[in-house]
């Protein structure tokens, strides 16, 4: 009895082994139809090498009022005040926050522009960012004010402006928000926190 145990035994421990090497042959089979094959064919496949350049830079092109309004601040930094003024409508309102009242015009803006020039040699605004709104033509700007040295300026030298177009492409309103020199935020709110308490303003 022990010795047909054992033989009994023996044979199906065989079997075993036998089975799972055959299961093991099948699963590599299937394992390299299925997964070598689509592991090598990207690599050798001549689309993929030859990629064209438009799938290797993905960067968008600029929108046609970023370019305008790009090419107008480099007509302004290079002091070209005819030029500039080319990028305007000649109903064109410009509201710079420094001042009380917006030029209206394109005679009040060109003077304006030529009174900058004046007052700001060898100063130029460098576009730092932007977004626009293609379908309502409109158009944000962030940016900075450097001289020819590239030495820091000795006051806050950043703004943004706000550019609107009309249908044809011109400009026809610009609204400028320069950094305040004076930084009035430490005194600012308790004062208007004290006016709030005098006119009880909930």
């Amino acid at each position: 009895m022990l010795l047909l145990w054992r033989a009994s035994l023996f044979l199906g421990v065989l079997f075993a082994l036998l089975d799972l090497s055959s299961c093991l042959k099948i699963s590599r089979r299937g394992l390299l139809k299925t997964t070598t094959l689509p592991l090598l064919s990207p690599v050798l496949s001549p689309a993929f090498v030859d990629a064209s350049p438009a799938f290797v830079d993905a960067t968008p092109a600029q929108p046609e009022i970023y370019r305008k309004a790009a090419a107008f601040y480099d007509a302004w930094n290079e002091k070209d005040v005819d030029q500039a003024m080319t990028f305007f409508s000649s109903d064109v309102v410009f509201i710079d926050s420094q001042y009380d009242k917006p030029f209206v015009g394109a005679q009040a803006v060109r003077d304006y522009l030529q009174e900058c020039v004046d007052s700001l040699p060898g100063w130029k605004f460098i576009i730092d960012d932007h977004a626009a709104d293609v379908p309502h033509n409109t158009l944000g700007l962030r940016w900075h004010v450097e001289d020819s040295s590239h030495i820091p300026l000795p006051f806050p030298n950043n703004g943004i402006s706000f550019l609107t177009f009309n249908d044809s492409g011109d400009i026809r309103e610009v609204r400028d928000m320069v950094e305040p020199t004076v930084k009035t935020g430490l005194f600012q709110l308790p004062l208007l926190r004290a006016v709030s308490k005098i006119l009880n303003i909930h």
